[in-house]
């Protein structure tokens, strides 16, 4: 129920790396209780690539004054939207 929630509100990487540090602590307390590991047997979730999101160029060079975007660059911007 945790991780449907975790994927159901957070990113899928976010949900991958709570898995993934909850698969470490329990396989530290079985070997030290001496106690089958509860997460043998499952599978952490699938993380989907992301690509990142573009910015204009506006907004570039009004956060960075006197910063001047070379013209491929700008015609880049441009054009992906």
């Amino acid at each position: 129920r945790w991780m449907v929630w975790l994927l159901d509100n957070y990113s899928d990487a976010y949900a991958s790396n709570q898995y993934r540090a909850l698969q470490q602590f329990f396989r530290w307390w079985s070997a030290e209780e001496d106690l089958p590991d509860p997460f043998a047997r499952l599978h952490p979730p699938k993380v989907r690539d992301r690509l990142p999101d573009l910015v204009a160029a506006q907004p570039i060079e009004a956060r960075l004054p006197g910063t001047v975007l070379p013209a491929e660059t700008r015609a880049a911007l441009t054009d992906s939207r």
